[in-house]
């Protein structure tokens, strides 16, 4: 019995997350939303630890962390299409929505930007409010294909690097909030 290879299925990943990063425009995530508005059949993920929650629509799950997240974060969430978690290699495939929380740091966060590789050649940075951020960048990089538009926002105890992707990216990233 021949294995079906995971190639064909990324590709059409690929393609519908550049095609859907491109349908929808991302809102500032520091634009007032009115207070405990969730969508109907929404589900709100909490982190009471890292002191952030989000918004995510009935379709998508999260996708369960086997491994410890690299690049020296404490904790990460990654929000998918039910449909893609129940395949072999859903983890794979990029997220819909994704929220990695690194520690404190101790400059600016452009600073920790550059010295964590966030920050590459040709990519813009513009200021974001959001409430409860010290700090806020938008990241985008126009060279590399989806994802390529992140938010980084900081507080006294965290940096948080938020990824949107997809149909849903919008509202989930002005439901985002800091607690």
């Amino acid at each position: 019995m021949r294995r079906p290879t995971r190639f064909p299925l990324i590709a059409v990943g690929l393609a519908l997350s550049v095609a859907c990063a491109r349908s929808s425009e991302m809102q500032n995530p520091g634009a007032p939303s009115p207070s405990g508005t969730v969508p109907a059949g929404w589900q709100v993920y909490t982190d009471a630890t890292h002191k952030f929650e989000v918004a995510y629509p009935g379709e998508y799950g999260i996708v369960p962390e086997k491994t410890a997240p690299a690049g020296g974060a404490v904790s990460r969430v990654r929000f998918q299409d039910k449909s893609l978690l129940s395949t072999e290699f859903g983890e794979l495939e990029p997220p819909r929505f994704a929220v990695e929380v690194f520690p404190a740091k101790q400059s600016s966060l452009m600073d920790w930007l550059r010295s964590n590789n966030r920050l590459p050649a040709g990519a813009t940075a513009t200021t974001v409010a959001m409430a409860g951020a010290q700090e806020g960048l938008r990241v985008q990089q126009p060279q590399q294909l989806a994802p390529n538009e992140f938010y980084y926002f900081s507080t006294s105890g965290y940096v948080y690097a938020v990824t949107a992707l997809g149909t849903h990216a919008s509202t989930m990233l002005a439901s985002f909030r800091l607690l």
